[in-house]
Formats: C-alpha cells, structure tokens, sequence
C-alpha cells in the first residue's frame, strides 16, 4: 500500500501540471490564429511629415518651372538675335 501512494503525483504537483497544459493549450490556440491586421489612423508626428513632403515636392516643381521658364526665355531670346542676324 505504501508503494501506491508513493506513486500519486501530489498537490503542488497536479497543480503545477495543470498550469503547464493550461499555458499550452493557450499557446497552441495562439499559434493557430491569423494575425489580424491592425489599421490605425496616422499619428500627428507622419501627418506633419507627409505635409512637410508635399510643401517640399511643391516647392521644387514651382523652382523647376522657373528654371525652366529662364532657359525657354534664354533661348527665345537667343533664336531672335540669330534670326536677325540671318536675315
């Protein structure tokens, strides 16, 4: 009879081993999920980032076309003086 009682796990035991199937069985239902995709709305700090983009793109196209705007009046005016001198 001593030897059977030996055998049973105790208390702390059980209760440990359930603990321990209890996190697996978390962890197993865990892994089985999909990551959900989580869509916030943009934080102030990457909202003033993409307006300060946008101000940079615009200010480049508006320097752009004012160089632009020289060469094609360099060249307008060049094309004049060699037509006048050609003709």
């Amino acid at each position: 009879m001593s030897q059977q009682v030996g055998q049973h796990p105790t208390r702390e035991q059980t209760e440990a081993l359930a603990r321990d199937v209890a996190q697996m069985r978390a962890e197993l239902k865990q892994a089985g999920k999909k990551k959900e995709l989580s869509i916030s709305p943009p934080s102030l700090r990457t909202a003033l980032s993409v307006l300060i983009w946008l101000a940079l793109i615009l200010l480049a196209t508006m320097v752009g076309m004012v160089v632009l705007q020289t060469i094609w009046s360099g060249l307008a005016a060049l094309w004049k003086v060699v037509g006048t001198l050609f003709l």
